[in-house]
């Protein structure tokens, strides 16, 4: 969404990358050296004064090679912006649409004096005041015997045809209306009551069910329901680095839904050159532990989770070792590692969302268990699909997708069949 913080951040992580071999550990510059061919002193007062002014060369030679795949980075985010707002635009259409046809009942009570005679069977009631679109015989009837006339309009057709906001009764053969009744819009079911003797407009008496009044069924209930769960236990990322780390480090892990850990030991020679030794073997291992989210979530409910995150070995000398983990509710099928704009961060009391342990002397966080929390938001139509994801990181990504799917739930009236109703406008 902003360009600039966009470049900000690139330019930061080509400094960072740049700077990176400046504070390589003593056995990478010992293999670097030993590929590079070339002679080489970890002694850093040998080589600080010219720091700056390698830096920058192989920065321009760096921004020179970078520049074609960062333009085509660019046109690819680009264009990932567009196709999302594309569908976040599509998204809030279908949830107008739902809204504009919405059908409103319409029940038209005449309330008869103590002598228990209808006063308006067989009158003209209109709607009115209609626009010059609308189909006036759509919005008139007649007013059976009984007292009692039920009708229904969209929220579009209501509208569309001039917002009318009162009924007019005329007694057969007459253009002058015999009464007036204003009324207000009520979902979903409007009441507009008629006094038989016709003395003065009546206010509408709206809104909820009384005792005289049929019980209306209750609108069905929609929540995320969890339809999958699908783990992320990065077998194959542990196998490529084992690979291309053979001979200096070797790392394991293992996954299920809401528990990951990471073990890794150093294979390289011991070395006592460097203070702390570099010791053959040492190494560390952690572990993420994450409380499993319900099954059904509603909209605007606040989901909480338990986390616990700690070093489960530690035989470091030389090294270092760290690891984090976090969770959020994002697009169902994104990976660890992955995140949209639309992403909503579980974070605990303080408002942090992200939490990591470190074995650097300057830091010496070995364990960390928290409370985190996140509001579900709602979805726009039936079948959408959410996940709330735990994610864990230490040397690779690993990761639990618990997936929901926006689904009716409960008890509820079955589904109204709108076809044919006068008002309703597909919107493609």
């Amino acid at each position: 969404d902003d360009p600039q913080k966009a470049q900000q951040l690139i330019n930061q992580e080509i400094d960072s990358f740049c700077d990176r071999f400046w504070h390589l550990e003593y056995p990478d510059v010992k293999m670097t050296a030993g590929v590079s061919g070339l002679k080489y002193s970890f002694d850093e007062r040998n080589w600080t004064k010219d720091r700056e002014v390698l830096t920058a060369q192989y920065k321009a030679h760096l921004m020179d090679r970078l520049q074609a795949p960062m333009t085509s980075a660019r046109n690819y985010l680009l264009n990932q912006a567009m196709e999302q707002a594309q569908r976040e635009f599509e998204k809030q259409l279908r949830a107008l649409q739902g809204e504009l046809n919405k059908t409103v009942k319409v029940q038209i009570i005449e309330q008869p004096e103590e002598d228990g005679e209808y006063q308006y069977e067989g009158y003209t009631v209109r709607f009115a005041p209609l626009s010059a679109n609308a189909n006036a015989k759509n919005w008139s009837g007649k007013m059976p015997k009984g007292g009692e006339m039920n009708t229904s309009f969209t929220v579009i057709g209501h509208m569309q045809s001039g917002a009318p906001s009162r009924v007019e009764l005329y007694k057969p053969g007459e253009d002058t209306p015999a009464l007036t009744v204003p009324f207000k819009v009520s979902y979903p079911t409007t009441t507009i009551l008629l006094s038989s003797s016709g003395e003065k407009e009546q206010e509408p008496e709206q809104s909820g069910v009384t005792e005289d009044e049929p019980q209306q069924p209750e609108a069905k209930e929609y929540a995320w329901v969890l339809v999958d769960t699908v783990l992320y236990d990065a077998k194959e990322d542990i196998e490529i680095a084992n690979k291309n780390q053979e001979g200096t480090y070797v790392t394991s892990g293992s996954a299920s839904p809401g528990n990951y850990s990471v073990s890794w030991q150093y294979t390289g020679d011991t070395d006592t050159y460097y203070d702390p030794d570099v010791i053959h073997g040492e190494g560390a291992g952690s572990q993420a532990i994450f409380s499993t989210p319900p099954s059904t979530i509603k909209a605007g409910e606040t989901v909480s989770l338990s986390l616990s995150l700690s070093f489960t070995e530690n035989t470091l000398s030389y090294y270092s070792s760290k690891a984090s983990a976090s969770a959020d509710f994002d697009e169902w099928d994104m990976t660890p590692g992955s995140v949209t704009r639309n992403s909503i961060d579980f974070k605990n009391k303080d408002g942090k969302d992200s939490f990591e342990i470190d074995t650097y002397h300057s830091v010496q966080v070995h364990s960390v268990s928290d409370t985190i929390t996140a509001v579900a938001p709602s979805g726009s139509q039936e079948g959408d699909r959410i996940a709330i994801r735990t994610i864990y990181y230490s040397h690779v990504s690993m990761g639990t997708n618990y997936v929901y799917e926006w689904r009716q739930v409960g008890t509820a009236a079955p589904i109204l069949n709108t076809e044919g109703i006068e008002g309703i406008v597909d919107i493609p």
